[in-house]
C-alpha cells in the first residue's frame, strides 16, 4: 500500500476512533431529531484518477482539503434533489475545472437523530469541464459540457462526521477521461 493510501486510511480511522472515543450515542433506537443546521466545516479527500493518461498530466492521488458548508440533510426514503459540486487540480502546470450539475437521489438506512447514519447517493446529469493540459504533443485546452455520473456510499456519525467512499464517471473530453474514485471525510464546526 503506497504513502498516500495509507494516509487516507488513516484519517478515515482517526476520525472514526474520535467519534467513538468522544462518546457520541450511537444507539439506533432513540428517537431524535436530526441536526439539519448548516454548518462552515473542514474536508478533506482523495481522488484516484482512472486513466494512465489523465495520472501522467496531473498525478496518481489528487489531494483537496479545505473549507465547505455542511449539511446532512438526507431523507430516509429515496428522495431526488439537485447536486453540484466543484473539482480542480493544478499540477506540471496543467490545470483542471470540473463543476457537475446533477440530479441525485439518495436515502439515509438510519433512524432519525441516531449517531450513525449509512447512507447511499446516486446522481445524474451534466458539467462544465475547462482544462489546459500540455503533453508531449502540444497542448489540449477546451471549455465544454459533457454527460456525468456519480455513487456514493457514507456515513454520518454523531451528526457531524461524514465519510464517504464514491465514484465520478465523466464523459471523455479531448481522449481525457477524469474519471475516478474518491475517499474523503466532512467535518461540520461551526454552525451558521
Amino acid at each position: 500500500m503506497n504513502l498516500s493510501k495509507t494516509l487516507g486510511l488513516g484519517l478515515a480511522l482517526s476520525i472514526t476512533g474520535s467519534a467513538v472515543a468522544s462518546g457520541l450515542d450511537f444507539n439506533m433506537s432513540q428517537k431524535k431529531q436530526d441536526d439539519l443546521n448548516s454548518y462552515l466545516g473542514v474536508t478533506g479527500s482523495i481522488y484516484f484518477p482512472t486513466q494512465d493518461r489523465f495520472k501522467s498530466a496531473f498525478r496518481s492521488e489528487i489531494f483537496y482539503y479545505g473549507l465547505t458548508v455542511a449539511q446532512n440533510n438526507l431523507d430516509y426514503n429515496w428522495k431526488v434533489r439537485p447536486d453540484f459540486g466543484i473539482f480542480a487540480a493544478n499540477d506540471n502546470g496543467n490545470h483542471l475545472l470540473i463543476i457537475p450539475v446533477m440530479a441525485s437521489i439518495s436515502r439515509k438506512f438510519a433512524q432519525p437523530g441516531s449517531g450513525f447514519q449509512p447512507y447511499a447517493k446516486l446522481g445524474a446529469g451534466l458539467a462544465y469541464f475547462n482544462y489546459r493540459i500540455d503533453e508531449g504533443s502540444g497542448r489540449t485546452s477546451a471549455s465544454r459540457v459533457g454527460a456525468a455520473a456519480s455513487a456514493e456510499l457514507g456515513l454520518i456519525l454523531g451528526q457531524r462526521i461524514r465519510l464517504f467512499g464514491s465514484y465520478s464517471w465523466f464523459a471523455k473530453q479531448s481522449g481525457f477521461d477524469f474519471s475516478g474514485f474518491q475517499i474523503g471525510a466532512t467535518i461540520s464546526i461551526f454552525k451558521l
